[in-house]
């Protein structure tokens, strides 16, 4: 395939500056995201699987909040006029490394659409790798600069952030086209050839450490680094180049992770973080090879090998993908008993834990999670490791952990696409189209996502009332494309709302009142319920005891699957309207399993929505108590001061169905615009 051809390019540019024309824009304009996220240009091969709990919307998201998060604590405008970058702080002295580089310019390419600032963001990291190359190669990146924003430890590269970075510019061009300052295509294709002649062995069979090995380091130039495996790179290069080397270099890197996995991790399919003789018969590097006693093990490189190799096979389906992840999944699944809180930070490739490994870690167990994706019978692991990745906070981890954690996300979610593969409407059939008829026309028997005109393929066409991109019944939009019956059930995703029912066009709307059954104090007074309105600072505290027996097992479990929220309606006139949902997730380590005596909840970061403590005491008729506590900008307490006969209802509920509730009616002892405070009734 072609898709990124001398010709392609130019008609695309001419395309694009025939529509600024007709605009009456002077050439160069604004340019258009064309696969805005969550848009997913790339229909993932079949038999992929994505986290089946929750809906594409409620995935989707969790990504543009975790970017959100990730954006605020790393990215900065720094080192000059309009530059950018990711800021790293791997050690004293350290701002950031190419790596970080790389992976920032990928992850502000694929957010376009929802960060309205991610163009000028990229085009200020591309300045900044531009602004220091290597000591031998123009089109690469120094490895590492320190916070004087000067490069340090040597004017070499590090071939995992050259690898990102031309990829990066390759979702550029496909994202923005080249009618701005910067000619994306132009640059990647730069990139890739220093990548050819610096960071690839002479037989462009596998790739070097960097630029600084040449052949006649008889120790470092036979060996590589398994989180440069990065197969869906390499068929995006060879589309963008037309070079079969590429080819080549995919070839031998699958049968490297075959050798490897067949003599030496036969019973977990593990990768070390280097290996060595990758022409010959290879083997895991050494104690003390490169970076130190982990380097033949599976440790902080090698952790990232189930992200890139999950990533290939969701962009290609290559059986050798999938071969590669199912004795990874197998073994993983069985040391942790399916459960990723239990995953380690390293293993050496028999299985044993590493020393110092005893906690968990974003940077293991997110990867994981595309591993999954490759066979369904993973998927109540995937949606675990999910709940697990979403519901930890940006404050638990570091830099590195967060950056895979949220590429990991992207993937998962159904997010992740391939530049070269992904140009529906250039003529040319990628590898994940069904067809390529030149426009972006629907129903005319290829749609604008170049899937086949029929009813599923997301795209609602003459005859069809409906398309969610499925053929199941039940969510609305029937298996011919027909919009259900108003009121046929269905799961809106709001755990505060009930009756959840089709509305008649295609969607699923829930009924925003308490629900009927709930678990309420047998005597007055026994539930209380403070909001403060505080800005940035706002407090709830809410209280409920004297109810019914209520034994652990009641409770559901927390810290495997059962969120709770706190949902608060005002039902003043006979309506309900909620007024706050706050949610403490399911999570195997904020939540503590207290045995009989029921569970405990503590999450001082406040994340997701504000609660810090979460108290579900079990026990017989009249001793039952729960607290919940919560603050901070995420709580988002408003509107304040309820009306003279207002009803407010207050309802703990898990997602497998318990409720424990209590009603507040006017007069309240406190009800103004700054607080609210009320004994139940």
């Amino acid at each position: 395939m072609a898709g990124y051809g001398k010709t392609t390019m130019l008609n695309r540019l001419a395309i694009a500056a025939a529509v600024c024309l007709a605009l009456g824009i002077a050439v160069p304009c604004a340019a258009v995201v064309n696969h805005p996220f969550g848009s997913r240009p790339l229909s993932y091969a079949a038999g992929t699987i994505l986290p089946s709990h929750l809906s594409q919307a409620v995935l989707d998201q969790a990504v543009r909040d975790f970017y959100d998060a990730w954006k605020a604590e790393y990215v900065s405008q720094q080192c000059g006029a309009g530059r950018y970058l990711v800021r790293t702080n791997t050690q004293s002295g350290n701002l950031t490394v190419s790596e970080g580089q790389g992976y920032g310019m990928i992850i502000t390419a694929l957010m376009a659409g929802h960060d309205p600032a991610a163009q000028t963001i990229f085009d200020g990291m591309y300045q900044f790798f531009r602004d220091h190359p290597t000591a031998t190669h123009a089109n690469l990146m120094s490895w590492y600069q320190n916070t004087s924003c000067a490069d340090a430890q040597g004017n070499n590269s590090a071939s995992d952030g050259d690898l990102d970075i031309a990829f990066a510019l390759l979702l550029a061009d496909a994202q923005w086209g080249n009618t701005g300052a910067i000619d994306y295509a132009s640059e990647a294709l730069a990139v890739i050839a220093d990548i050819k002649d610096g960071d690839m062995d002479t037989t462009a069979r596998y790739v070097t450490l960097g630029d600084w090995v040449t052949p006649a380091d008889s120790t470092y130039y036979p060996a590589t680094r398994t989180s440069d495996f990065m197969m869906d790179h390499y068929r995006t290069f060879g589309a963008a180049t037309s070079d079969a080397d590429w080819s080549s270099l995919l070839d031998r890197t699958y049968s490297i992770i075959a050798s490897v996995q067949a003599n030496h991790s036969p019973s977990t399919g593990l990768l070390p973080d280097f290996v060595l003789n990758p022409l010959a018969t290879p083997v895991p590097a050494y104690s003390g090879f490169l970076e130190g006693s982990t380097d033949g093990s599976y440790s902080y490189n090698a952790a990232r090998d189930p992200w890139r190799i999950g990533t290939d096979y969701v962009v290609s389906g290559d059986a050798r993908a999938k071969t590669a992840l199912e004795p990874i999944n197998a073994w993983i699944r069985s040391a942790t008993g399916d459960s990723p809180a239990a995953i380690r930070a390293g293993y050496q490739l028999n299985g044993s834990a590493l020393p110092g490994s005893n906690y968990p870690s974003m940077a293991f167990i997110a990867p994981f999670g595309v591993g999954a994706m490759v066979d369904a019978s993973n998927q109540a692991w995937i949606n675990d490791i999910w709940d697990l990745v979403d519901g930890t906070s940006i404050s638990a981890e570091g830099y590195f952990e967060n950056t895979i954690k949220l590429l990991s996300m992207l993937v998962m979610s159904g997010n992740w696409w391939a530049p070269a593969l992904a140009t529906c409407g250039d003529s040319v059939i990628g590898a994940d189209e069904d067809c390529d008829d030149g426009n972006l026309i629907d129903g005319d028997g290829c749609d604008s996502n170049c899937t086949t005109t029929a009813c599923g393929n997301g795209i609602v066409t003459a005859g069809e009332q409906c398309d969610d991109a499925n053929t199941s019944a039940g969510d609305c939009c029937d298996a011919a494309c027909q919009v259900e019956a108003t009121a046929s059930p269905c799961d809106d995703g709001e755990i505060c709302t009930i009756t959840d029912g089709c509305d008649g066009a295609g969607s699923c709307v829930g009924s925003t009142e308490p629900a009927a059954s709930c678990a309420v104090p047998l005597s007055v007074a026994r539930s209380t319920l403070i909001l403060k309105d505080k800005g940035s600072n706002d407090s709830l505290t809410w209280k409920w005891s004297k109810g019914p027996e209520v034994l652990a097992a009641g409770f559901g479990d927390p810290t495997d699957g059962d969120d709770y929220t706190l949902c608060l309606y005002d039902e003043t006139g006979g309506s309900a309207t909620i007024i706050l949902s706050s949610t403490a997730p399911a999570d195997p380590i904020a939540w503590v399993n207290k045995g009989d005596k029921g569970f405990q909840y503590k999450k001082k970061d406040l994340e997701p929505d504000g609660i810090r403590v979460v108290k579900l005491k079990a026990g017989m008729v009249g001793k039952a108590k729960i607290t919940l506590k919560a603050k901070g900008a995420n709580l988002a307490i408003s509107n304040l001061g309820f009306g003279p006969a207002a009803t407010i209802t207050a309802q703990l509920r898990n997602s497998s169905g318990a409720c424990f509730g209590a009603i507040y009616q006017a007069p309240f002892l406190k009800n103004d615009a700054n607080q609210f405070r009320d004994r139940s009734e």
